[in-house]
C-alpha cells in the first residue's frame, strides 16, 4: 500500500508543479515566471488525469489532492490515504520530503 500511495502521491505532486509552471500556449514566446510560495499556498489541488488519461475514482476513493499550507506544510489525500510532510520551494522547484 505504501508503494501505491507515493506513486500517487507523485502522480499529485508532479501536475500542480506542472500547472504552476505552465506557460501560456500564444505565437510570442514569454518568458517562464517563476514560481513563488504565495502560488502554491492555500490551494487544494486536485488530480484528474495522468499522462493525458482521466482518472476513475471508484465509490470507496476520494479524488487524490494536495493542499499547500501557509508554512509548505502539505496535506492531502491520495485517494485513500491522507498523507502530510513539509514542502521546500527553492530555485522555482518545489519539493516535499519526509511523508507521513
Amino acid at each position: 500500500m505504501k508503494i501505491f500511495s507515493k506513486k500517487v502521491l507523485a502522480a499529485v505532486a508532479l501536475p500542480v508543479l506542472m500547472t504552476a509552471c505552465a506557460a501560456n500556449d500564444t505565437k510570442q514566446e514569454q518568458p517562464m515566471k517563476a514560481v513563488t510560495a504565495q502560488d502554491l499556498q492555500h490551494h487544494n489541488w486536485n488530480l484528474v488525469q495522468i499522462d493525458g488519461n482521466p482518472i476513475t475514482v471508484t465509490e470507496q476513493n476520494q479524488v487524490p489532492r494536495l493542499e499547500i499550507g501557509e508554512k509548505m506544510t502539505a496535506n492531502g489525500n491520495a485517494g485513500c490515504n491522507n498523507f502530510f510532510g513539509q514542502g521546500e520551494l527553492k530555485d522555482g522547484q518545489f519539493r516535499i520530503e519526509k511523508w507521513a
